[in-house]
């Protein structure tokens, strides 16, 4: 497996980005997810398009709050849909 180095992984994820929905949607549709799953009010998708190394670009919806992040492959949904709450939602 290809290793990307830190310095490369910090360019490329740099935490995420609110998103309108037709751009989630975009996303969403320009080619069958690697993964699509939902929890409760949240949908969180991977673009099967690999970035660099194990870096992918994951669409995430919580109610109608529509995110993107640049993450490893297997971050788990909780943790996508954690740090989009944390960064944009909390109160």
């Amino acid at each position: 497996m290809f290793v990307i180095r830190e310095g490369a992984r910090s360019r490329l994820c740099r935490g995420p980005q609110k998103v309108s929905k037709a751009r989630w949607f975009e996303l969403l549709e320009v080619l069958f997810p690697a993964r699509w799953e939902t929890r409760e009010n949240c949908e969180v998708f991977t673009v099967p398009e690999l970035h660099a190394g194990n870096i992918y670009l994951h669409g995430v919806r919580i109610d109608d709050n529509y995110f993107t992040i640049n993450e490893d492959y297997d971050v788990s949904v909780e943790d996508l849909i954690r740090v989009c709450r944390e960064e944009f939602l909390a109160s």
